[in-house]
């Protein structure tokens, strides 16, 4: 059974002014791509399917996205499909990018000392607070997202 990822708020990082959301990763596609950037650099990496939070109504919801290559160079041997870490939400170019970097550990403090919140109306206020930020970046920069 999954762990229940409403309990993880999402983490803002300032310096690039992205969302970091927990996630499951259920497969990693074997083809590399690549694509330019602004600097003409070549940037490989690969498309990822995942599984994560509808931000809006904390359902479980099927997702896309990618890791790049030298993320996937160091961590391939370290995970099993499927395996759990932190997907990025960052708008680039008015597009929305969603990027595994890596392996971290997505379970809060709460989970090791056995004090998680247990009543289902509670987890969902809770959810609702923690994610109402990210909303409202998402619809203050015209990104349509589930």
């Amino acid at each position: 059974m999954q762990f229940d990822y409403r309990h993880i708020p999402p983490i803002k990082n300032n310096s690039d002014s992205s969302y970091e959301v927990p996630c499951t990763v259920l497969d990693i596609d074997k083809k590399i791509s690549s694509y330019k950037n602004i600097d003409g650099k070549e940037i490989f990496f690969r498309y990822i399917s995942i599984k994560r939070l509808n931000f809006k109504t904390g359902e479980m919801i099927f997702d896309g996205g990618i890791i790049y290559e030298k993320a996937y160079n160091k961590y391939k041997e370290v995970p099993i499909i499927p395996f759990e870490t932190y997907i990025k939400f960052k708008i680039s170019h008015n597009k929305l990018l969603k990027i595994v970097h890596g392996v971290y550990n997505v379970y809060p403090l709460e989970v090791l000392t056995g004090t998680l919140e247990t009543d289902e109306v509670l987890i969902q206020q809770k959810f609702n607070a923690n994610y109402s930020e990210l909303n409202e970046w998402l619809k203050n920069s015209l990104v349509i997202i589930e």
